[in-house]
C-alpha cells in the first residue's frame, strides 16, 4: 500500500489526457497493476450498519416543532480517532452554528 495518495486508473487517464499525453486506460491500468498502485475509495459495505454496535431511540418522535431555536441537534464527527469540530444545527430553522 503506497504511503501517498493515488488516483484510479480512469483518473490518472484523464490527467495524463489533459496533459497531451496519448495514453490508453488499458496500459494506464496494467502499469498500476504492476507498480501495485492502488487507488484511493471505499470499501466494500460502508454504509451498511454494524448490528453489534448499539442503537438509540428516536427521541423526538412525538415532538411538534412550536417555535424557532425549539429542537437543536448536535453532529460530532470522529475521523481516525480524532474528534472534528463539533456543530450545532437549529432543526426549525436549518441555522449551522459552529461554537
Amino acid at each position: 500500500m503506497p504511503s501517498t495518495p493515488v488516483y484510479c486508473y480512469r483518473r490518472s487517464t484523464a490527467q495524463s489526457q489533459q496533459k497531451g499525453w496519448t495514453v490508453n486506460r488499458k496500459t494506464v491500468a496494467c502499469a498500476m497493476r504492476e507498480m501495485r498502485l492502488v487507488g484511493l475509495h471505499p470499501g466494500p459495505n460502508m454504509s451498511k450498519r454494524d448490528h453489534a454496535a448499539s442503537t438509540y431511540p428516536y427521541l423526538l418522535r412525538h415532538t411538534t416543532v412550536a417555535y424557532p431555536n425549539h429542537i437543536w441537534g448536535v453532529d460530532m464527527t470522529e475521523v481516525g480517532g480524532t474528534l472534528l469540530t463539533p456543530t450545532s444545527r437549529s432543526i426549525s430553522q436549518n441555522a449551522i452554528v459552529i461554537p
